[in-house]
């Protein structure tokens, strides 16, 4: 039975494509492996364990990252601008000391840092 949400079916295809790679490795389904109630007790810590790590990794990434953009406002003397609408708020930047302001509006104030950051890289 197919599931109306997308995301579940990611999840069903995804969850089909690690049963593929487990057979292929081992050689057996999981149903078939013979593991008893403590083994896959284990196996499971060990994934959430991972999964753990693999969080913090991406929690500490992403405070690099705005530690970064926050930098770069600084040394900018940029400030985010804000614009609220019915459809929701928008963002962009804003040079006070010259009275200059990016012409878009961006969905988050990070689109907003990232988009004149890559304009001063030259990335567009």
């Amino acid at each position: 039975m197919k599931s109306d949400d997308h995301i579940v079916e990611l999840n069903v295809d995804l969850l089909r494509q690690r049963s593929r790679v487990g057979i292929k490795k081992y050689g057996v389904t999981l149903e078939q492996s013979g593991l008893s109630q403590k083994q896959f007790m284990r196996h499971a810590l060990e994934e959430v364990l991972d999964l753990a790590n693999y969080l913090q990794g991406a929690l500490q990434s992403q405070d690099r990252e705005d530690a970064e953009r926050l930098d770069w406002l600084a040394e900018q003397e940029a400030q985010i601008q804000s614009l609220a609408l019915a459809n929701g708020t928008r963002y962009r930047l804003g040079w006070p000391d010259d009275g200059e302001a990016q012409s878009e509006w961006f969905k988050s104030p990070r689109e907003a840092v990232d988009h004149a950051r890559s304009i001063e890289g030259g990335g567009e």
